[in-house]
């Protein structure tokens, strides 16, 4: 055999909440909704030792579609039924098979009973599993139907030889509700994989993923699931509905494989990760196909529903995802179709289908005309107590048929060519939950007030490109995540040309984080932007609160007037705190607010903790021009530094009005030294507010950029503050204020 891997992949993905680009390159041709093939549990599951109890119920759990129509497991009369635009109807009565022995390690009897777990090979023919949720025999009892004959094949995989939990034999293996594409013909050669997981230790957090070789020699039928493969860490419960789908189209690529068990792909939320993964040749772990991508707040992980399929060379994946609107709700029916970049190109939402239980699964089907047919099937299942199931809450099943065709896919909205537009506070509210791929644009086209607007810091892993072409957001209030709190929480990507104009970011915890722009940094870089405001947590930087380990930042052609505090850690004007091995990079800046930090550390950048082993801090052209630094180290207002931090300076100028812990610096420029020096930087132009020099591209604006309703032609001989609201404030504190004095109005920054 020859050696045929699937790339690895290495985008990051953000699912987003909206639908995107719905109906230009994904069409609903039909759907339909029953209530007549799914269980109504009004009290505990049927007895599976109890073939009366199991066959008093339908229990349609799972499906597969082909040829337009989908097929589903009737256990009420133990037959095939066939969903259509049309509805639904028992198609195939499927044989008794009544004197069969069967497996019982589990000490679970073996009645006449076929279960939910249902798939279809290329010639046609059916996969049935058994007894539902009885574990072993579900995922061990399986059964292939050829509908033209009518003949049905029991067989047994057994359980591996090499399995053991230690605790009741083998009935930690695990349960298997549902089974993945089949390729090949079921009644000549083919293969199939199934993912039963594990419940008991000391592999409880592992999965079980057997491959099934299927072959015949005359009538004789062989069955080969000696590949087994222990996957350890891959899913946490004991019962998820993990499916194992083939990334091969045919069985004749899956043969050409020189490693069998790479031969398919999973979707893992092992830790919360939600992730699709795919075995090495080892076959030892994964290789993870968008890995650390925050989906556990998007996608369906209580479902099962997921395919993956290649058209015209490019890979897509199409999975259950969760809309924000109602995150409460699990086990939508809500699909969203994905391509190897990472980027989501499409998504379906049955707004018709609301549940709050139910299991999917989806059947991607490839088409010679460089289409892919999608088949949507989801089951309900309240499981109510008894008397307490009312109209309108019974078990039902929805289908649905969709035709992908990529051609028809339009740009993707934070594309490159069709960027994300902020133009209203609303736009700004909602950019979290629209970033998506693994690369994400947004432009401003306007300066937004948000002061009485609601903003949670975004939470962004895609790399997003923000250019604020030179416009500012006013009266940024925000709301934390996870004890971080800054415009992004965590952030990779390029933020230029945006101002934050009183902006708030204060957190009381352990170990959080708050900035202006960014948290956290994983690989940002700032550049022709500027802050004011007041921020606090236990990592607190006027631009950015803190550099993940091993990742870095750049910070050029910026300044901050943001008053920074931290109570417990590290407070810095600019960056405030470095972790181990980063790479920090800041030129022609400077920083100009109150920094405090009271505990531990503070100044330009805050510095790095006690266990520190290793970075570097190159400045160039930076200035510490600080009113008041407060801390407990002696060597700012530049940096704190600890252990094996390198810092490299050039030009690096400290104020000789600092006070550092209430003592004036021994050196320093003055302020017009400063104000020389900084206006001829790089980003920068002669222009001064209030002393302070500003970024060139703030002249585009004008000086009075935002004032409004403030005459300047009204008491000449007085100086008057106001808010940036046009309100009067007659003791204004540390922040930007509108300034009337001598028949001329600016917005200045007042200390």
């Amino acid at each position: 055999m020859k050696k045929h891997l699937l790339s690895v992949l290495a985008a990051a993905l953000i699912v987003p909440a909206v639908s995107i680009n719905a109906g230009s390159g994904l069409t609903q041709l039909w759907k339909y909704e029953t209530k007549d093939l799914n269980a109504t549990w009004t009290t505990a599951a049927p007895d599976w030792s109890s073939e009366t109890a199991i066959k008093a119920t339908s229990c349609s759990r799972f499906g597969h579609g082909k040829d337009g129509k989908i097929y589903t497991v009737n256990m009420k009369t133990m037959s095939i039924a066939e969903i259509t635009e049309n509805g639904w109807k028992d198609v195939y009565k499927l044989p008794s098979l009544a004197g069969i022995t069967l497996p019982n390690e589990a000490g679970v009897a073996t009645p006449d009973v076929y279960g939910t777990a249902i798939s279809m090979d290329e010639a046609g023919n059916f996969l049935i599993g058994h007894f539902f949720t009885a574990a072993p025999l579900s995922s061990t009892v399986w059964t292939i139907y050829n509908p033209t004959t009518g003949k049905a094949e029991r067989f047994d995989l057994g359980v591996p030889a090499d399995y053991t939990d230690g605790v009741d034999g083998h009935s930690g293996i695990g349960r298997i509700d549902c089974v993945g594409r089949v390729l090949g013909d079921l009644t000549k050669d083919a293969v199939f994989f199934i993912a039963p997981s594990f419940s008991k230790a000391p592999n409880k957090y592992s999965q079980l993923v057997r491959i099934v070789n299927i072959s015949h020699e005359g009538d004789k039928l062989n069955v080969d699931a000696s590949t087994s493969k222990y996957l350890y860490n891959a899913i946490t419960s004991a019962y998820t509905q993990t499916i194992a789908q083939p990334v091969d189209a045919t069985f004749d690529d899956f043969a050409e494989r020189e490693y069998e068990y790479t031969g398919f792909q999973m979707f893992a939320n092992y830790g919360g990760l939600n992730d699709f993964c795919q075995n090495t040749s080892t076959g030892d772990f994964f290789d993870w196909a968008f890995y650390q991508t925050p989906l556990k707040k998007f996608v369906n992980t209580d479902n099962c529903g997921f395919d993956t399929f290649v058209l015209n060379g490019v890979r897509y994946y199409v999975f259950n995802y969760l809309q924000t609107p109602n995150p409460a709700n699990t086990r939508t029916m809500d699909i969203a179709i994905f391509d190897e970049s990472g980027a989501i190109i499409e998504t379906w939402q049955n707004p018709d289908y609301v549940c709050n239980n139910g299991y999917s699964s989806i059947v991607a089907e490839p088409l010679e005309n460089g289409t892919a047919n999608i088949y949507v099937y989801n089951s309900r299942d309240p499981k109510k107590a008894e008397g307490q199931i009312v109209e309108g809450e019974e078990g039902r099943v929805a289908a649905a048929m969709l035709n992908f065709d990529p051609s028809k896919v339009g740009a993707l909205l934070g594309s490159e060519d069709n960027p994300y537009i902020i133009s209203t506070p609303a736009d700004l509210t909602a950019l979290g939950s629209n970033i998506m791929g693994a690369d994400y644009y947004v432009e401003f086209d306007a300066d937004i007030d948000m002061k009485d607007a609601s903003f949670t810091t975004i939470n962004a892993t895609a790399f997003v490109h923000v250019n604020g072409n030179n416009h500012v957001i006013k009266n940024l209030t925000i709301t934390d995540f996870g004890g971080n709190a800054a415009m992004f929480a965590n952030f990779t990507g390029e933020i230029k040309n945006l101002g934050l104009e009183n902006c708030s970011a204060n957190v009381s915890g352990a170990w959080g984080t708050s900035g202006t722009f960014v948290g956290y940094a994983f690989d940002a870089t700032l550049e022709n932007c500027y802050a004011t405001g007041k921020i606090s947590n236990f990592y607190a930087g006027g631009l950015i609160a803190g550099v993940q380990a091993s990742k870095k930042a750049v910070i050029r052609n910026c300044y901050s007037a943001v008053e920074v505090a931290s109570e417990t850690g590290y407070a810095g004007g600019l960056v405030g705190a470095l972790n181990d091995n980063t790479v920090v990079t800041i030129e022609n800046a400077y920083a100009s607010g109150k920094v405090t930090g009271k505990a531990i550390a503070a100044g330009i950048v805050a510095g790095v903790n006690d266990a520190f082993s290793g970075g570097t801090l190159n400045l160039k052209n930076v200035a510490a021009w600080n009113g008041a630094i407060t801390c407990q180290n002696k060597n700012a207002p530049v940096v704190f530094e600890q252990n094996n931090l390198t810092v490299n300076t050039n030009n690096v100028l400290v104020w000789d009005g600092v006070l550092l812990n209430g003592d004036a610096v021994s050196e320093g420029k003055s302020t017009e030294e400063l104000q020389g020096e900084i206006t001829g930087w790089d980003g920068f132009n002669e222009k001064l507010n209030n002393g302070y020099p500003v970024l060139a591209w703030q002249n585009a604006n004008g000086e009075t950029s935002g004032i409004v309703g403030v005459a300047a032609d009204v008491n000449e001989g007085k100086e008057e503050y106001f808010n940036l609201q046009g309100i009067r404030v007659n003791n204004p504190e540390n922040g930007i204020y509108i300034v009337r004095r001598a028949g001329k109005v600016t917005k200045e920054y007042i200390r």
